[in-house]
């Protein structure tokens, strides 16, 4: 009977540890359980459980057991499994390996028989002991226990094995989900059905979407036909490709972007899907535009200068027979009349010869430190009339404290005033025209004016931001980007070189200018001036 109710215990301990195995997700948890079972069930006075980890045990889990004790059993044991003489073994007792390998017990660990050592192994190797004191009412007691111990040596091994996969596996899911997440390019994965499946972070935040509303729609329903959705769609035959195409943000617009392709296999159901890399191409295409720009203008400029000069000869000459001519007719002579009209029209030819030459050749600005808030008001008081006059509202908006900024002051009203006559002229039955400064931090390169101290080793950061804002009619869409091309203009009075001038004198600062509209809700242009000191002319 007594030897039945000891099989009984076995089977139940054995059980025990087999669901513990099977249900484990982590170590904490299994050994947790794994503890329970040894000191309950098993009547063990203590234990102590050592895994190996990066090539050296580390305790995981004891009780039970003198802290000198473990911590020698565990200097010893990693010491024998460095030395590679280690072998697999079922429950042996610790004077029997102190026998075995004297150098390693050398000087403590006098624990007695009542401390056995179990190995735990899979088909990988050596990666784990067990430690447990219990004590045998006698050698037979210990005999019959052998089989028990070599059942609990598989179970408990498979079981770790098991645990130590499973959380392998989510480490490196882990591990795979914060390179995808944290990557600079946006990555899009679809299934078979064309469904989205996987948008990292960096997709999100250049597209605007949220995970929750794109994931599990039609990648061309998001995108659009002929998109960068249909070329993902098209990979899922089978193949890889790299293209420049465009991707719908949130809002509708359409983003160009330059995205490489491919397919994804499993060894065993062949194509599961397809993946696409992408990067935002809006910059660099408006910086190419900016170059292509740039080398336009260079040409036009070394053009007109050229013309300007050729001009300005003959405009002198017949100013001056006009003049003669004037002068050999009486001050009642109606014929003088015609002659006025000449010398009023060589004079204005003159002033668009002189800007011709300004936009071709800006002059280099002479810095100091300024505050800009005195070029707005220089500007307010040249324009008074004509705001009063059309029953404008000035509003100032700085956000204190305004830094100091090194500029031209004559320059800096010049292109404030051509930006605040534009506004002006846009609202001629009234409105506000708001002035607005705040000091902000921008990365990227900025054109540096050439004998700036550093300008190839120093990027500017800091910036201060000049935005005027004017409710007036607005600037259709397909003329906005022309309003800095020399010559273009929408007055008849115009001479269509302001804005092309004030981009050439804000350049020559360093700065950027910039001007964005909506048709019938207003206008809004842009200097953005960097805030390090610069050289000044002498």
């Amino acid at each position: 009977m007594e030897g039945t109710s000891e099989k009984l215990k076995e089977l139940s301990i054995l059980y025990k540890i087999g669901k513990a195995s099977a249900s484990a997700f982590d170590f904490p948890g299994f050994l947790a359980s794994i503890g329970d079972v040894l000191t309950k069930d098993f009547d063990a006075s203590g234990f102590s459980l050592l895994l190996m980890e990066d090539g050296k045990l580390v305790e995981k889990a004891s009780s039970g057991l003198d802290r000198q004790v473990v911590e020698e059993a565990l200097r010893a044991f990693d010491e024998i499994c460095r030395s590679g003489v280690f072998e697999s073994f079922d429950l042996v007792s610790m004077d029997t390996l102190k026998g075995r390998f004297p150098a390693f017990f050398s000087g403590a660990c006098d624990c007695g028989s009542s401390l056995y050592c179990l190995s735990l192994d899979h088909y990988s190797g050596l990666f784990g002991i067990l430690l447990i004191a219990k004590e045998f009412r006698s050698e037979e007691d210990f005999n019959v226990h052998i089989e028990l111990f070599k059942a609990m040596k598989a179970i408990l091994s498979e079981g770790l094995a098991n645990v130590k996969l499973m959380r392998d596996q989510v480490r490196l899911t882990e591990f795979t989900e914060s390179i995808l997440r944290n990557m600079n390019s946006g990555l899009i994965a679809i299934g078979l059905d064309g469904k989205v499946m996987y948008f990292n972070t960096s997709a999100q935040e250049l597209l605007g979407y949220e995970t929750r509303d794109i994931v599990g729609k039609e990648v061309e329903e998001v995108f659009g036909a002929g998109s960068g959705g249909s070329v993902l769609k098209g990979v899922l035959k089978g193949g890889a490709a790299e293209e420049e195409v465009y991707l719908k943000n949130s809002s509708g617009a359409e983003i160009p972007v330059s995205m490489r392709v491919s397919c994804i296999r499993d060894e065993k159901s062949g194509i599961t899907g397809a993946v696409g890399i992408f990067n935002d191409l809006s910059e660099s295409r408006r910086i190419e535009d900016q170059l292509r720009r740039t080398e336009k203008l260079a040409s036009l400029g070394e053009l007109s200068a050229g013309v300007a000069h050729e001009i300005r000869n003959p405009l002198a000459g017949i100013a001056t027979s006009a003049q003669v001519l004037k002068s050999k007719f009486e001050e009642d002579d109606k014929r003088t009349k015609f002659i006025d009209i000449i010398l009023e029209e060589v004079e204005r030819l003159d002033k668009i010869v002189e800007r011709v030459l300004l936009f071709a050749k800006p002059v280099a600005p002479s810095l100091s430190f300024t505050d800009l808030r005195e070029s707005i008001e220089r500007v307010l008081a040249l324009s008074g009339d004509l705001i009063r006059s059309n029953g404008i509202s000035v509003v100032k908006q700085y956000e204190e404290p305004i830094p100091m900024v090194y500029i031209d002051q004559d320059q800096m009203v010049q292109v404030i005033h051509n930006l605040v006559t534009n506004a002006l002229h846009s609202m001629p039955q009234g409105g506000t025209l708001t002035f607005r400064l705040l000091s902000l931090k921008k990365a990227g390169p900025h054109r540096r004016r050439k004998g700036d101290l550093e300008s190839i080793r120093l990027q500017p950061k800091e910036f201060l931001r000049l935005e005027i804002i004017d409710t007036g009619c607005g600037i259709p869409k397909e003329i906005v980007d022309r309003l800095f091309d020399p010559f273009f203009t929408t007055r008849p009075e115009g001479t269509g070189l302001g804005l092309s001038i004030s981009q050439s004198i804000i350049r020559e600062h360093g700065g950027t200018i910039a001007v964005s509209s909506e048709e019938g809700r207003g206008t809004v242009a842009t200097v953005e001036l960097p805030l390090e000191k610069r050289k000044a002319r002498s």
